[in-house]
């Protein structure tokens, strides 16, 4: 599907970006604080069992998650493609926390580590090909009897974002610093299984186009790109923030 991909490692666009992540208004582009404390507590409690860890944090944002758990003893590296949420997340770095700026698709993954996480629905918007070849890569990162920790859209959530054309005037906003024109739209092609999300910007510099694909992958899917590499799903659940996300732990089997 033809989209002209939304600039996440654009400098300024990320500077915009990083307002949302910290927003405590919306959980649109990360969770607000309370909901991720709870994550990072269960994710100590109950996923790491309180052991000191170490943790990968792909697509780590502006380590929102990563600086908690490293808070709580753990060992945690995030990779992230903004520049503005790295530079944020190596801002607030806590000890035992390290950041890089990367694209998690060919990342230097390091490791090995305890487990491996992409959180927030994160991995739907990659191409099939693209997110197996991440949980492969994730999968090779984690030591004997570690795990993966996933975070999905569910296919129904996806089919729901669904929203018909509409213009608003915006003095500014996340695709324009600028007084701008926005026409957005979210339309499920049923064929691709997919929510294609395109922006159109117009303002006093022209006019541009903003696309986004989020693809609904069936949880069975999931589960046989877990199986494929070794790491069956063992447990399957609703996500940290009820925002309608299925949390997925694969390890292997005791």
């Amino acid at each position: 599907m033809d989209a002209f991909k939304i600039p996440w490692n654009d400098p300024e666009f990320s500077r915009r970006m990083l307002r949302e992540h910290l927003s405590q208004e919306h959980d649109l582009a990360s969770r607000r604080t309370e909901k991720i404390e709870l994550a990072c507590k269960w994710i100590h409690e109950v996923v790491l069992e309180r052991k000191p860890s170490s943790i990968l944090d792909l697509g780590c944002g502006p380590g929102l998650y990563a600086n908690r758990l490293a808070s709580m003893g753990h060992d945690v590296h995030g990779i992230d493609f903004s520049p503005a949420s790295i530079e944020y997340a190596n801002e607030n770095r806590v000890e035992g926390a390290r950041f890089a700026l990367a694209d998690v698709r060919s990342a230097e993954l390091e490791g090995p580590y305890h487990l491996a996480m992409m959180l927030f629905g994160e991995a739907n918007t990659f191409p099939v090909e693209e997110v197996q070849a991440i949980v492969r890569r994730a999968a090779d990162a984690v030591d004997n009897g570690g795990a993966l920790l996933w975070e999905v859209s569910v296919p129904d959530g996806i089919r729901s974002g669904s929203r018909p054309q509409a213009w608003r005037y915006l003095s500014q906003g996340l695709f324009c610093p600028q007084p701008h024109l926005l026409l957005d739209s979210a339309v499920w092609h049923e064929e691709q299984s997919t929510l294609l999300e395109e922006y159109l910007v117009v303002s006093d510099g022209g006019v541009e186009r903003f696309a986004q694909c989020t693809r609904a992958t069936a949880l069975e899917e999931w589960d046989t790109w877990f199986a494929d590499v070794g790491l069956p799903v063992v447990s399957r659940g609703p996500s940290f923030g009820g925002d309608g996300l299925a949390t997925l732990l694969a390890q292997p089997k005791a």
